[in-house]
Order: C-alpha cells, then sequence, then structure tokens
C-alpha cells in the first residue's frame, strides 16, 4: 500500500490552484485507519482575504503553502477495547474510536471521542463524547461514501461531527499543499449553499493513501474565505498495532460454505476463521487460517440441514483485530439422495415461477423451507399432511431459491427459479 507523501515544499506569495501533470483519478477505496494512528488538529488557521476559491477539476494544485499553522491537539485512533467499559456497552458495533489528547484532562474518561461504525461503502458516526461528559450521545451521521466515482451524480452527506452536513459532491482530485507539507492523490468534496442572500461553498480534502484521512476543511461566502480560515488534520503517524477488522463479511451455501470478506488492513499477516452453531461466544472455535490479503475460504465437511455462523479478524506481529461481523447460512447439501423413495414423486410448478410456485406428491407430515441463495429462510411451513401446497411468491426477489422439505429426518432438495 502507498504511504502518504509528504514533501517539504519552498513558500510561495498568494495562495492559488493551478492545473498539474496528469494523473491517475483518486479512487476512494475503501481502507479504516488502524489502532493507534496519530495526527494533529490544526485548527482556525488564518488565510489573507485573497485567498481564491478552490478550482474543481481533474489534477489540480491547491496551494496553501503560505500559510502560518496553529497547531491545538494530539488526536489517536483507538480500539473500542481500549475505552472505558461503559462506552463500549454504549456504542458495541463502533469499529474505532477517534480520541482527542488534552493534557488539562483529569483523567481519560474525560477526553472527547468519536466512535465510527463501518457499514458498507459508508462510514457511520454513530456516538460521541464531549470533554468532561462520561457517555456518548448516541446517533447515526454518514461521514464518509467509500468506492464513489469521480464526478458520480450521487450526492454524500459528510457528517456534521466536522461541520459537513450537507450533500457534497466529488467534485476534483490533485495535490494539496497546506504549509510545508504536499499531499498526492487527494480527493475533494464540495458543497454549495446559500444562507439569506449570501451564497457561500464548504470544501473538504480527503486522503485514502495509505488509509482514510480527512486532511482539511475550508469554507467560503461569496467568495471570500471565512475567518478564521482553514482546519488541518496533519497525519504524524502510527504506533505498532494489531492491524484493522475485517468487514462485510458473507457466505454462500454450495454443498458447503463461501465465505468471502473485505480487508481493511494493509499491514497484516493473515486472517483467522472462526465458526459456531448457535453463536454463543463460548463455543466459538478457530477452524482455519489464511494468509494476508486472501478474502476468501471455503469450508467443507459440513452436516446437511444445520445452521453454521462465522466470523473472520485479522492479525500480525502487534496483535489481533477486532472481529468482523457474524455471517451464518444453512448447509444447502443439494447432493442427498431422496431417502427411501419417499420423495420419488415430487412435482414443483410452474419453474420459473411468478406469483406463486406448486408443490405435489408432498409425503404425509411434512415440513418445508424456503432458501435463497444466501441461505436465509424467506419462507416456512408447520407440519402439513397435505400433498399438495401452494405457495405465495409475489414478494420474493427474481433469482434462484431452494425448497427444502424435511420428513421425519430425510430431507429432498428442489430448486426453483423466481422470474417475473
Amino acid at each position: 500500500m502507498k504511504k502518504i507523501n509528504i514533501l517539504k515544499t519552498i513558500a510561495v506569495a498568494g495562495v492559488f490552484a493551478v492545473a498539474t501533470s496528469a494523473n491517475a483519478q483518486v479512487v476512494l477505496t475503501k481502507t479504516l485507519p488502524p489502532i493507534g494512528t496519530t495526527y494533529e488538529l490544526w485548527a482556525n488557521i488564518s488565510l489573507p482575504d485573497t485567498t481564491a476559491v478552490p478550482d474543481t477539476g481533474a489534477n489540480i494544485t491547491w496551494d496553501y503553502s503560505t500559510i502560518t499553522t496553529t497547531y491545538n491537539n494530539d488526536i489517536i485512533i483507538r480500539g473500542l477495547s481500549e475505552v472505558p467499559s461503559s462506552e463500549q456497552t454504549a456504542v458495541p458495533n463502533a469499529v474505532y474510536v477517534e480520541e482527542q489528547i488534552l493534557p488539562g484532562a483529569p483523567n481519560t474518561d474525560w477526553l472527547p471521542r468519536v466512535f465510527y461504525q463501518d457499514n458498507g461503502d459508508f462510514l457511520i458516526e454513530i456516538g460521541k463524547k464531549n470533554f468532561g461528559t462520561t457517555a456518548p450521545v448516541l446517533g447515526s451521521d454518514t461521514v464518509f461514501e467509500f468506492n464513489l466515482p469521480y464526478q458520480s451524480s450521487t450526492l454524500v452527506n459528510l457528517g456534521a461531527a466536522g461541520g459537513g452536513s450537507g450533500n457534497f459532491e466529488y467534485a476534483g482530485y490533485g495535490t494539496l499543499i497546506i504549509g510545508s507539507d504536499t499531499y498526492n492523490n487527494v480527493a475533494m468534496f464540495k458543497k454549495d449553499f446559500t444562507i439569506g442572500s449570501v451564497n457561500g461553498s464548504i470544501f473538504y480534502f480527503y486522503t485514502l493513501t495509505p488509509h482514510y484521512h480527512r486532511l482539511a476543511r475550508i469554507s467560503f461566502y461569496d467568495g471570500n474565505v471565512v475567518a478564521p480560515g482553514i482546519n488541518y488534520f496533519k497525519p504524524t503517524g502510527a504506533t505498532s498495532a494489531p492491524p484493522a477488522a475485517p468487514s462485510n463479511l458473507t457466505v454462500t451455501p454450495v454443498n458447503s460454505m463461501d465465505l468471502n470478506w473485505q480487508d481493511n488492513s494493509n499491514d497484516e499477516d493473515g486472517f483467522y476463521i472462526e465458526s459456531t452453531q448457535d453463536t454463543i461466544a463460548s463455543n466459538w472455535i478457530q477452524i482455519a487460517s489464511v494468509g494476508a490479503d486472501v478474502t476468501y475460504y471455503h469450508h467443507t465437511g459440513l452436516n446437511p440441514g444445520e445452521d453454521y455462523f462465522y466470523r473472520v479478524r485479522a492479525y500480525n506481529s502487534n496483535g489481533n483485530s477486532a472481529y468482523s461481523n457474524i455471517a451464518g447460512a444453512t448447509e444447502l447439501a443439494t447432493g442427498i439422495a431422496d431417502f427411501d423413495n419417499v420423495f420419488n414423486a415430487l412435482s414443483v410448478y410452474p419453474n420459473p415461477a411468478n406469483d406463486v410456485v406448486t408443490i405435489t406428491n408432498l409425503p404425509n407430515g411434512s415440513t418445508l423451507k424456503i432458501l435463497d441463495v444466501t441461505g436465509k429462510v424467506v419462507y416456512s411451513s408447520a407440519t402439513t399432511n397435505e400433498q399438495t401446497t401452494t405457495i405465495n411468491t409475489a414478494d420474493f426477489t427474481n433469482g434462484i431459491y431452494l425448497i427444502r422439505i424435511d420428513n421425519n429426518g430425510k430431507i429432498a432438495n428442489r430448486k426453483f427459479v423466481v422470474n417475473k
């Protein structure tokens, strides 16, 4: 993974934006900040009144090299297990915590913290604790969207926590210079707004290399920079720490279980895969490990018709990450033979189905389940002595489904397709 490129530059007169030689579009690849990452907050930096509104477009250089920065405090990325247990209980789904380091705090319980949840392509702020308070205020505020194409018509909420609440567009990419620091591969987001007769714009600058990081915010009213100017979040490094937790674990039953997950770290040595059949914490067992950058595992030798649940975590020499989400499915075992010929006359029609599917020649005392391709049960019935049953599929989405019939422990599986 490429490191942040921080170069010393020579200060020049004025603040301006110029086109640079062509570089590849900045892709908003999802890579969350590793636990232990640190940066400095340089808040309320003054800018000259002549500061120009940042240009939008490709391969732009946004040059703020003449500013004098003012250091406020340090910020560190922590794991949920590092904060007080009462906060862990309040926000159990947080994947990491952004903590301000304030030397004057009586103890670490007083420190301001922001709690973030990984929700697929969206990073969500789910809690915030101000200085001196003991419990986070809960909420749900999107702060970033990953994998968004440049100039996408989709507008993004960048979060009220940083003053960016509202719809922003991915409007530019290039190089950002702040003081003597230069950052390549920067994405710029822009939001226009009107307050009374005043037209304004807010600009956010992000880097995704080596991981997601908000670099700066700057605002303008009627083309004039808003005092006190710019907030700068200066990267300073990362302590030795376990890798970031994987996410988006999915399980697909295919006569076994296919596991896939998202790798959110660039420093793991590998992944541990754990399984259980009842999701009770004490019953989780490690079933396998795979190497770095591997995001797939095939689990075989399972019992037909039984439920299996999984979770994954990354590891390196500094320890283990937090766990991924839990995902599970029911072993389909579509190759199982029909026992004692009790299902020989079984029939499923129409196939493909539209609003209904009918099953005929059911043995007495059978129960039915219908599963989608992810293994989720979308229909189930009590024991029936009816030899024919018709099931309403009007609410089913188009796709492949599996009917599982259980007759006193004897299993039959029939596939059908919904195509409306």
